[in-house]
């Protein structure tokens, strides 16, 4: 019996580490004292220069320090030892100069959802926006689908005629890190049901 297509697709994505999945290996290795790229890269399902371009932002900011460089051969510059030098409990979002960017629409969403515990989508998106910056409201409205989708809000209450809002209740908190939603690349064979290659999953902007 062939397996639905939505089971070979578990079976198989792997879903990106992102900033941070280094960042959590990164404070892992370095309880070990100093390390390298080549630990990170190890440990991830990403390409070598993806792991070395966040680390170069780390060490631009200051939370990553070179211990030293190891003398390689077949290495022009050697390898390259590095230390924690500044901690964080969540991973830095930093540009490609060390300078912090800004939260993101879905972080604020997550944490004023945490906050409010129940809410319908016009009062998280008064709570959550500010002068300097308003969440359009068809972007609150998807990543609050979303989420009751898979059971992190649940429908208090459904909306009825005009000016009467669904409300939503905040009933699993995962964690500091607001779930993402993901969009797959995969190719599928139907001849033999089975995924081709290794699926890439993205992040996409709710």
């Amino acid at each position: 019996m062939r397996r639905p297509l939505v089971e070979h697709v578990a079976m198989h994505l792997r879903v990106p580490r992102g900033h941070a999945g280094f960042w959590q290996l990164i404070q892992r290795a370095a309880e070990q004292g100093t390390f390298t790229l080549a630990d990170i890269v190890g440990e991830t399902n990403v390409h070598e220069a993806t792991v070395a371009d966040y680390v170069k932002r780390l060490v631009k900011a200051g939370y990553l320090a070179v211990d030293h460089v190891e003398a390689v051969r077949g290495i022009r510059h050697g390898r390259y030892h590095y230390r924690l030098a500044r901690t964080s409990r969540d991973a830095p979002r930093l540009a490609r100069d060390g300078s912090a960017f800004p939260e993101t629409a879905t972080e604020t969403l997550w944490r004023t959802m945490k906050m409010l515990k129940r809410f319908t989508v016009s009062a998280l998106q008064e709570a959550a926006s500010t002068e300097l910056r308003a969440i359009p409201r068809p972007t609150v409205q998807r990543y609050v689908r979303h989420l009751a989708e898979v059971g992190v809000l649940a429908r208090l209450k459904a909306g009825g005629g005009r000016g009467h809002e669904a409300e939503f209740h905040f009933v699993r908190n995962l964690g500091a890190e607001p779930p993402r939603i993901l969009r797959t690349h995969l190719v599928f064979d139907p001849n033999s049901n089975t995924v081709l290659g290794q699926p890439e999953a993205k992040e996409v902007t709710p």
